[in-house]
């Protein structure tokens, strides 16, 4: 019995002196494990007016992808350091680090289309870019009157449209048109009471239309196609020897068949040319008679 709890001293013994030894094995490969300290990258991008995620950006076996930008009405081109163009994937973080890397953009161009309605029009912009801004021209069309563009302004018509700096995306317009109404403006002189036709030397008038001069120190005028809402405007210029006696600056706004007159009447006195002494001829045909 002696022997055997001696033998089963002996057992735990060597049991304890077994797992003390693996233990300090243990221990000590744990404080020969090296310690590392991260490296500190700096990457600069200039994005001109573009932007990115910059948690897209990671590096690993020292190498990294840079981000794609993004930025309206523009398509991203490429990054240049140096002005020297860089790849954008797989490059070497050393390569880049510390550095100014400058996005570069191609500028998108939109299309601008018309449906005239039937209208001419000419050196009309068939596309547009961001950084411009352009106005739309004006169509014309026989018989019809411009109302004014609708479509990508919105469906008001709008004479003048402007696609203003800054504006994207594709553009679409139409003209509109209303039918035009003719009427007849005829311009007569009228001297010492007296109509005149087909007008009179000397005595003379001008015509606006719209604010343009469109006859000059004339004697008469008639047109069939004055339309409707034409600023019709005239003049009536001074003659010597004569007063005017209606209007000297006048403006109509057409709506119906017209008949202007345009009127002067001589201020000159009356000169006597022939005397006539009634006196002197009774005197003649007097009888003396002596009582």
């Amino acid at each position: 019995m002696k022997r055997k709890l001696n033998r089963i001293l002996i057992s735990v013994i060597s049991l304890f002196i077994c797992v003390t030894g693996t233990l300090a094995l243990f221990n000590s490969h744990i404080e020969l494990n090296n310690k590392f300290k991260a490296i500190n990258y700096k990457i600069i991008i200039n994005t001109n007016g573009g932007k990115y995620n910059v948690n897209n950006i990671t590096v690993k076996n020292g190498k990294t992808t840079l981000p794609t930008p993004t930025r309206i009405g523009y398509t991203f081109k490429n990054y240049t350091i140096n002005s020297s163009n860089i790849n954008t994937s797989n490059i070497n973080i050393s390569d880049i680090n510390n550095k100014n890397i400058v996005a570069n953009w191609n500028v998108v161009n939109y299309s601008i289309s018309y449906n005239l309605n039937g209208g001419t029009i000419t050196n009309q912009p068939t596309s547009y870019n961001i950084e411009k801004s352009i106005t739309l021209p004006t169509p014309s069309k026989s018989g019809y009157e411009f109302t004014g563009w609708t479509g990508s302004n919105g469906s008001t018509p709008q004479k003048n449209v402007t696609i203003s700096k800054g504006n994207t995306g594709n553009k679409s317009y139409i003209a509109n048109w209303k039918a035009i109404t003719y009427y007849t403006v005829d311009v007569n002189p009228i001297i010492q009471n007296q109509s005149y036709m087909s007008g009179l030397d000397s005595f003379n008038f001008s015509v606006y239309i719209n604010g343009t001069l469109v006859s000059d120190h004339v004697t008469d005028y008639y047109s069939t196609t004055i339309s409707s809402g034409t600023k019709f405007r005239v003049v009536v210029h001074a003659r010597d020897g004569y007063n005017i006696t209606s209007f000297t600056d006048k403006t109509w706004t057409i709506s119906s068949n017209l008949n202007i007159e345009p009127s002067w009447y001589d201020n000159i006195a009356p000169t006597i040319t022939n005397f006539y002494n009634s006196w002197e001829t009774d005197v003649k045909h007097l009888s003396l008679i002596h009582i």
